[in-house]
């Protein structure tokens, strides 16, 4: 979803661990907030991470149901092989 916030933790607690020394500086509240806000457009964004390729795509919410509902129909017919538990042996050593 384009909203979507996705991440590792939350933005308040990157920054807390990023700029530790400033967290204690009272007078770089600003400066903090707009690390936040950074972080929020940066690296939260669904928008980055479909560009580094780490999700296939962004779904509006009102397609969400369709997506999920072809995907279903997708692997219905999908019959699974059983692979060969072992392939290769050791050589005696």
């Amino acid at each position: 979803w384009p909203q979507a916030e996705i991440a590792v933790m939350g933005a308040e607690g990157a920054v807390q661990i990023l700029y530790a020394k400033e967290m204690r500086d009272p007078t770089k509240a600003g400066f903090i907030q707009e690390k936040i806000a950074e972080y929020r457009r940066e690296v939260m964004s669904p928008r980055t991470v479909a560009e580094r390729g780490y999700v296939s795509e962004i779904i509006w919410p009102v397609g969400t149901r369709k997506k999920v509902a072809a995907c279903f129909n997708l692997l219905e017919n999908m019959t699974f092989t059983q692979r060969i538990v072992k392939k290769h042996g050791n050589i005696p050593l």
